[in-house]
Formats: structure tokens, sequence, C-alpha cells
């Protein structure tokens, strides 16, 4: 018995020491791989690890310390380090740095008092850390915030801070919220679970993507990702997304919103694969989604961190956050104004009352386009990333104000952005209260918060019958007459949204293709207040609208003299009538101010003056009528201008000119039958098949004549050329009976300069090449003379140019099969230059345009058919006018030498005197362009030269010259075959042993 005892004994002992020597074991691979993790400074994952070691004995120093680590490394769990941190310090005061980690947690957790004490502790012990994470002066400054946090934790504010709902905060992370001036969406940045590619990044947690929600009636929607219109392009295999990055927004990489325009029309984002500093791009809604990312230039994006923007209401000025050279501290604030091109310029930095040594992050600027606020380390800080404000006054930015606490915490408080009323903001924060990483809150600003902003938000629906419409809504300063906005409404949903700076007076334009435009005039006197206006507006074309308020013409008081602040809205309405030329108005005027009698006639002037500005401009007086009335009518208001739509006419009928006296041009085969004082009448002597009638009437001193064509079967021009201007003529020629219709399957070219206007090109050599017809662009019969409705299309063709500076094009012209074939090559050539020549008096750079003419030898269709009968639709196609892309000005400037032969007079009686001299050592070439930075982007193939020579000229500028002929004569002739070709600005320029020499040394040479 008691033998068995003792063996029992025994094996309770022999038990008890392999379970303790299992437990050692498993204690110790669990420490390894926690000190792994560690060292790894993978606090996420090393956390697991020392809670079970903990369990296991928590009186250990080390555990405790690295459990203290693993807490205060996280972002809503820092106060759960405190306990550990004490239990090492009461144990083991000395043991590695835990007074300086003790110090941090008890700063995060707003223990202030505690926290100075525990930092002075370590400072006195910091000659003893071989490698201490902070420097003396840094602890010096942890106290002087935990200062500030003893302040203004005394001192709060009247904040109310909530935590957004579940519909956006989750148990993951939640931040960068982005919202429209009126708050009615939001979008943010979020990593959870689910991300797209399902990546998890080195700091343990996914990779962010992209979310939305709405808030209807007060209520946020569930967040849903931001998605594109080409986001079923992407395609998951093996469980990995593969994405063109340039083409949708939330990809396998990180995908951050960073801001979002005032009218939630434009979303900023920042794309990173985590290895590499990443880009900011762009997208603009398209219905309830978005646009493919468009990346933005190279001021904006660096080879450095460009991590943050913020776009001020008018959307013509960029805040951006960035660390690249030549800053202040680490990160820095810069802005960056647009520039007439649509381009970012070079970014400026916001000065020290902004940055500070440390880092500057997360520019908002609110709507009221003054009030700037970011997150800064520096300043007042009262721990990590405060928020602060700085107003823009009298040219400076002014200190930047801390929002104090409960706003800032010693943690980082980030992302600020307000709505336009100024009552609401919303930031990121990792505070107690959080569910995930990080959390989205809204603050309730204090009703006595200073320099709440002062400003109009318009805002509503723009429809067309019951139809939504995507329309321009245009904001012009009428003291200035400066657009200083353009927005466009929401083509599914017809919402639009403008900012109003206060206390100006203000035009709003409302546009759409095919529909008349409405107008209103804002303007609120002393505004000291934020307010919001509800105004849907209803658009119609002519065959529904009746009139149109012309709210945007302002006379001098009781006169009827025109103010300067109406030519916006002038401009607006001349633009009506010349692209509806069918439309008869009357411009009606009424007055209710002295007496019925004044007010009558000042009322008829009035709307007289509106009258002489149209037809001073080309439309067609007897399409115009007026009348002016004094309004003693219960709710008519005190002077208003309307334009009635009253009816409409055969444009063909009538064409205008305007001059100071008429010239009859003499023809051939035309007999004056008769002339009078005020009315002319000829027909034709040979086809005796029309009669034109001219009348003249005065309009206060203003000639206006008009043709009355009695039979349209041949057309003569009436006036002589000549003596007109460019435009006259454009408004003085007949049109063509007939219509000119293209093919069902090309594309109109205005919507192609649209989709040009919106892109920008990463590799601007693949425009080259690319050709565009220009439509309703027509000629007399026969002729080289515009039609005036050529005029419509060549404005977009004058502002495609002017707005896409780089390109360098040439204007082709074609004929059908009709006619001679060096006659149909010439008469294009003939079209084709005075396109040009419209374009440069316009104020295009002639070395940017070319003139081609290819006569019938590029058709589009056939002009036979195949049973031998004429096809006319195949013709018509054939005569056309063609844009092509021959080359890109990377600079886009063009920079002349010294044009040597610029007297042409000279040069002629040179080449008189001296036109087969030759002279050793003297070459003349024909000098074709000078361009900066042309690279391979300039084609002179059409020119079919075999050899064009290239001459650096310094900074990038390149001469282009053809020839190395020895005599004048010669270089004249090459010159006439270069303008023959399109280069019309071609000119002869000499080179004497190699160098180029003035036309007084050439002189001086051929003389001698």
């Amino acid at each position: 018995m008691k033998k068995s005892v003792i063996v029992a004994i025994i094996c309770l002992f022999v038990l008890g020491m392999s379970f303790r020597g299992q437990a050692q074991r498993r204690e110790k691979d669990l420490l390894l791989k926690g000190e792994i993790a560690l060292a790894e400074e993978k606090y996420k994952t090393a956390l697991p690890y020392y809670l079970q070691l903990y369990g296991i004995d928590s009186t250990d120093v080390k555990y405790n310390f690295s459990l203290g680590l693993c807490y205060l490394n996280s972002l809503a769990d820092k106060y759960k380090s405190i306990p550990h941190f004490e239990h090492v310090a009461k144990n083991k005061a000395e043991f590695h740095r835990v007074h300086y980690y003790l110090g941090k947690a008890y700063h995060f957790t707003h223990r202030f008092e505690e926290a100075i004490r525990s930092f002075k502790i370590y400072k006195g012990q910091i000659h003893n850390d071989r490698n201490p994470p902070i420097s003396p002066e840094e602890l010096d400054r942890l106290i002087k915030m935990c200062n500030i946090g003893i302040f203004m934790t005394s001192n709060p504010l009247n904040n109310s801070i909530i935590a957004m709902p579940n519909q956006i905060n989750t148990k993951y992370g939640d931040y960068v919220p982005v919202i429209s001036a009126d708050e009615s969406i939001m979008i943010f940045t979020a990593r959870r679970k689910g991300s797209t590619g399902y990546r998890i990044d080195d700091d343990e947690n996914y990779y962010e993507d992209i979310y939305s929600s709405e808030n209807i009636d007060g209520e946020w929607s569930p967040s849903k990702k931001v998605i594109t219109v080409k986001d079923d392009i992407v395609v998951r295999k093996k469980n990995i997304f593969r994405t063109d990055y340039s083409t949708v927004i939330n990809t396998e990489i990180h995908d951050a919103a960073i801001a979002l325009s005032a009218d939630g029309q434009k979303l900023f984002i920042y794309k990173s694969d985590g290895r590499r500093w990443g880009d900011i791009y762009v997208c603009e809604r398209r219905g309830k989604n978005w646009s493919s990312p468009r990346k933005l230039g190279a001021n904006v994006n660096t080879k450095y961190w460009d991590g943050h923007a913020s776009i001020s209401a008018d959307e013509n000025t960029l805040y951006l956050s960035s660390n690249r050279p030549g800053g202040i501290g680490g990160r820095d604030i810069y802005k960056l104004e647009k520039l007439p091109n649509g381009t970012w310029g070079e970014a400026v930095n916001l000065g020290r009352l902004v940055n500070t040594q440390y880092d500057d992050d997360a520019p908002f600027i609110h709507p009221d386009g003054k009030t700037l606020f970011f997150s800064s380390k520096g300043h007042s800080s009262m721990g990590g990333y405060d928020i602060f404000r700085s107003v823009f006054e009298n040219g400076n930015w002014n200190g930047a104000t801390n929002l104090g606490y409960p706003v800032n915490t010693a943690d980082d408080d980030i992302y600020f952005v307000l709505a336009a009323n100024g009552k609401t903001g919303y930031f990121s924060s990792a505070r107690f209260s959080s569910t995930g990483h990080q959390d989205i809150y809204k603050v309730n600003m204090p009703l006595n918060y200073d320099d709440m902003p002062v400003l109009t938000l318009l805002k509503g629906i723009i429809t067309a019958g019951d139809k939504a419409v995507e329309a321009k809504v245009i904001v012009t300063d009428n003291e200035t007459n400066r657009i200083i906005g353009i927005y466009r409404s929401n083509s599914v949903t017809g919402k639009y949204m403008v900012i109003i700076p206060a206390s100006k007076d203000y035009s709003i334009t409302f546009e759409a293709e095919g529909l008349l435009f409405h107008s209103q005039n804002v303007h609120f006197t002393d505004q000291d207040t934020f307010i919001q206006i509800i105004n849907n507006i209803e658009l119609c074309d002519d065959e529904y609208q009746e009139k149109i308020v012309l709210n945007n013409i302002f006379f001098e008081d009781a006169t009827a003299v025109l103010k300067s602040e109406s030519k916006n809205e002038l401009r607006k309405l001349y633009s009506l009538l010349e692209d509806n030329p069918s439309l008869i108005v009357e411009l009606s005027s009424s007055i209710k101010m002295i007496s019925t009698e004044f007010d009558k006639k000042l009322a008829e002037q009035r709307a007289k003056a509106v009258l002489k500005y149209l037809i001073q401009r080309g439309i067609l007086a007897n399409r115009l009528t007026s009348s002016g009335f004094s309004s003693d009518e219960e709710g008519v208001l005190v002077e208003t201008l309307e334009l009635h739509l009253i009816g409409g006419f055969m444009e063909d009928t009538y064409s205008p000119c305007m001059q100071d006296e008429l010239v009859v041009r003499e023809y051939t085969t035309m007999k004056i039958d008769t002339i009078t004082e005020d009315h002319y009448s000829y027909t034709d002597s040979l086809t005796k098949d029309f009669v034109v009638s001219v009348d003249t009437i005065m309009f206060e001193d203003t000639m206006v004549i008009l043709e009355r064509i009695l039979r349209i079967d041949t057309l003569f021009q009436l006036v002589d050329k000549s003596k007109l201007t460019d435009d006259q003529i454009l408004d003085l020629i007949i049109d063509e009976k007939a219509d000119f219709k293209l093919a069902d399957n090309l594309e109109d070219f205005s919507l192609q300069i649209e989709e040009m206007r919106k892109e920008e090109f990463s590799d601007m050599k693949d425009l080259i090449g690319q050709v565009f017809l220009l439509p309703d662009i027509y000629f007399d019969f026969d002729r080289d003379i515009l039609r005036a409705k050529s005029k419509k299309i060549l404005q977009k063709l004058y502002l495609f140019l002017d707005e896409n500076p780089e390109l360098l094009v040439e204007i082709s012209g074609h004929t059908d099969s009709k006619g001679n074939d060096n006659y149909n090559l010439t008469l294009s050539q003939k079209r084709s230059k005075v396109v040009v020549k419209y374009l440069i008096q316009r104020g295009i750079h002639q070395r940017r345009l070319v003139a081609k003419g290819y006569g019938e030898t590029n058709p589009l269709a056939l002009n036979m058919n195949p049973d031998g009968t004429d096809n006319e639709k195949g013709r018509q196609l054939n005569r056309r006018t063609e844009l092509r892309i021959i080359g890109i000005n990377k600079s886009k400037i063009y920079s002349d030498v010294l044009i040597d032969f610029s007297d042409l007079t000279y040069v002629d009686n040179l080449i008189t005197d001296y036109s087969v001299n030759t002279i050793s050592n003297l070459v003349f070439r024909v000098q074709i362009g000078v361009f900066t930075q042309p690279a391979d982007h300039v084609d002179f193939s059409f020119l079919k030269i075999r050899k064009i020579q290239r001459e650096p000229l310094g900074n990038g500028t390149i001469r282009f010259t053809a020839g190395a002929l020895s005599t004048l004569e010669a270089a004249e002739s090459l010159r006439k075959e270069i303008i023959e070709a399109g280069v019309i600005d071609a000119y002869i320029v000499a080179y004497y042993k190699g160098r180029l020499i003035k036309i007084d040394e050439l002189d001086k040479l051929l003389s001698e």
C-alpha cells in the first residue's frame, strides 16, 4: 500500500515537471513572436502575444512594458497603456525609458500635470540613454504642449462634438471627410475589410478606398464605394484586381479622397501604391457616377510628397500640402492659381504665419474664399496635429488661431472642413469615443464664433419641361465684367450650386445647348451674414418661351445711357440673336419712377439704346422692334427690360451691312437700272433671273442697309469688299439657298472641341495627325469669300485654338471633282488661306497655322454613283474644310528673332537689283518659322521639301529654314513655293560665312 502511494507521488511529480516544461516552451515561443513583431513595429500583431504573456505573469516588468508599447501605438486605445507603464515605473523606475512613454500616455489622455512630471524625470535620465528617442529640446516642447493643454481644457469652447453615425463610422478607419458647401454629400476615405483588391498594407490595415454618403433630410445614407462610369472594366482574376489606375477611382492601391469642390461636382483624390509618393487626380461628376481620374500637372504633382489639397469655390485657386524642397518645415501649405489655359501655375508658399518648422497639412479653404483651416504640429498645438484657422486680410494671412478644446485634443485632429453657413464642421480624430482606428466627427460651431462667413449660396434644379438639364451656370462680376466662376448642373438630377461673395453686384446666366438663356441679378447691399437661396430654373426654347427678362442691363440714373456693367448681358443677348437668326424680337422697357409721360419716354429711349447696340453689331434691324411704357400696374417691377419673342423669318431673305457710305461694285454682267438717293435696284443682264432692291435706313448716326432678294437663283455681292472690315464682309454676304448637311456617320466638331478641352493629354504627341472636320464653313459658289453662316464655327475654332496654345495646325481645303483639277487645287488653297487669315486677325499666332489646299485629291465619298449619275450628297461631303494637328510646341511660347527681311519693299528692290548676283560664302535660305522647344513635334512634310534645317538659337528656340541657295532669285522662287504650300509668312534670310546677317550688311555685300 505504502509502495503504491510512493509510486503515485513519483508519477505526479514527473507529470508536473512535463507540464511545466511545456508551459515554459509555450511562453518562450510567445515571447519570441512578440519580440519579432515589436522589432518590426507591428504593434497590432504583437498585442495578442503580450496579452497571453501578461495572462501567464501579470507582474513581469518586461511583459507590462511591451504591452504598454502596443497600446500606446494604437489609434484609439492609448489610455490602456497607462496601468502597464505605471507598474513598470513603480517596480523598476529606471527601466528603459518608461517615464518617457508614461509621459506620452498621460499626455494623450489629457493628464497633463502627470505627463509633465514624467517628462521631467526622463529629462534627468536622458544622459544615460545611448540612443534616446527624443532630444532635450523636444522634451521641453512636449512640456510646453502640456501647459497649452492645461490652459485649453480649463477654458473649453462652446462646441458640441458628435461622432458620425454607423452609416459612416465603422470599426475600421474612417477619415478625411470632404463635403459640398450645403452638406448634401460627404465623401471620405476608409480602410475597411473588403477594400478593392483585399490587400493589407505594412501597417496592418487594409488599403484605402473612397466612400460617399448623402444627407437626405438630415439623415446620412449608408456609405458606399465611389464609382466611375468605367468601373465595369475592372476584372478580378485570382483574387487580384488588375486595374488601369487612370480609368477608375477605387483600385488595389491606396485611393484617398482629399477635396471636393463647393458644388460637389469635382472630386480630388490621392493615389499611391504605398511604396512611393503618390499623385493627385481630379474626377468630374457624371450623373450619379464620376469620370475617370485625370492626373493634375507638374506644378501640383512632383517627385516629392504632395498629399492633400483644397479648391476655392470659384475653382481658380488650389491649396496644396507638400514636402517639396524650399519649404519652411517638413510639410508646408502652398497656393496655386489657375492659368488662362486651365492648367495650374507655380506653387507659392503661404509663408511663416501659416507654415512652421514642423508639419503643416490638410488645408481647407472655406467657400468665402478668405478663411483657411489647416492642421499643424507647430504653432500652439496641444499635441499631435491641432486644427487652426487663418484669415486672408489686407493682402496677408493673419496669425494662426487654434480652434481650441474640445475640437482639438492632445492626439491628431486633422482634415477639418466647414459648411458654407459656418455652423457645422467635420474632421477626423482618434479619441476615447472612437469606434474604429479613426472616426469622423461633426462639430457644431459656437454662435459667437468670430468672423462667421458672409456669402450667398444659390442652389436649385435646372429643368427643361419635365426633364433635368445639364446647363452651364456663369457668374459674372457686373462691376468688372470678370467671370468669377463657371459651373455645371448635374446631368441626371439637374442640381446646381453656386457660391456668391458678399456685397457686390453679380449677374448669373444659365445656358444649355438648344435652349434660350436665362439671367438673374444678385445684389445684397451691406450683407453681413450667410444667405441661402433655393432658385429652381426652367429653360425653354423659342417655341415655348414668350419672353426673357433681362435682369443685368443697367442704365445711368434717369437716363438711357448704358452702364458698363451691362456688357456681359448685352453680349449674351447678341449671341442669342446671332445664333438664332430666325428670331424676331421686341425689346420692351417698363419704368415707374417720376411721371407717366417722363417714364414712357425714358422707357422708349432705353429700349432703343439696346436696339442700337444690337444693330451696330450686325443684327438686322427688321428683326428688332422696341416699346416703352410707364408701369402703373400692380405687381409690375420698377425699371424692367424684357425681350419678347414675337416671330421668325426666312434666313435667306435679308442681309445687313453698316458703313459710312454705300459703294456700288461694278460687274461686267450687271446693268444698273435705277439709282436714287435711298433706293438702288439692278438686274442681271445675262440671266435676268433675279432682282435686288436695297433700302437704306438711318438709325440715329448709323446707316442700316437692307438687301431684299426678290428672286434667289444667282447671288451677287453688292458692296465693294475693299471698303469693309472682315466682320462686315461676313455680315454682308448673302447665304446660299441650299442647305449643306453632313453625313450621319460624322461627329460634330463642336462636341470634339468640348471633349478635347476637358482632356489633359499625358503625351501630347498622340494628338499629331488627328484630323477634325469643320462643318458649316461656307463659301460663295466658285469663290473664296466666307459666308455669314460660317461665323459660328469659326468662332468655335478660334476659341479652341486660343485655349490650346500648344497646338500647331493645318487648315486644309477640299473640293469635289467638278471643274479643272488645277483650278480646284488653287480654289481650295485660297479658301484655306481665308480661314487662316480670319484666325490670325483674331490673335492666333501665324506661326501656329498652315493653309493647305488639296483640291479634289482626298475625297471622303464618291463624286459619281456607280451607275455614272451625279452623287450630290457625296460631292457635298467632299467640299469641306478640315483641321489637322501637325505639331506640339510644348512651351506654348512663340518667339521671333530679328526679322532681317521684314521690309518687303526693300527686299523686292534687292531682288530686282541683285537677283542673279552670287558671292562666295553667301547663302540664302527661306525661313519657315521659329518655335520654342518643338523637339520632334513639328511636321513640315506637307511642304514636299527634301530637307528642313533646324538651327538652335538658345533657350530652347529653334529656327526652321529650307534651301541653301546662291542667288536671291532662286530664294524668292522657293519662298513663293512655300507660301503657296501654306506658310504665308515665309521670308528670306541670308547667311554669310555661316552667320546670319542683317539686311544692310547684305546690301553692302551685293553692291560691292
